[in-house]
């Protein structure tokens, strides 16, 4: 499944199989250039079995995420990052005097 993101620093989820607690989460992301990066560790949250980092997305395009857990691959997901919406319905008057 594809997750929609912005270029810069964002909140990755993570659930554990069957919410398992005490897992070593990790996830090792490609590039969209096709760059290969180092793990990045995922530490639990207070619920039981969920897990969550910050990771900066600094390129723009689609990341491929690769979960592991204990040192097993589990699972996949494509980031898709964007850049910061603009809101084309607004005009926004700035006028000092």
């Amino acid at each position: 499944m594809a997750e929609n993101y912005i270029k810069g620093v964002n909140k990755i989820w993570y659930r554990a199989s069957g919410f398992a607690s005490g897992k070593d989460v990790k996830v090792k992301f490609r590039k969209p250039n096709g760059v290969l990066l180092d793990y990045v560790s995922i530490p639990e949250t207070i619920d039981e079995g969920i897990y969550n980092s910050d990771f900066d997305f600094n390129e723009l395009g689609q990341w491929l995420g690769v979960f592991y857990e204990d040192g097993k691959k589990v699972t996949s997901s494509i980031f898709n990052i964007g850049s910061k919406p603009q809101n084309m319905f607004v005009t926004y008057i700035s006028k000092v005097t």
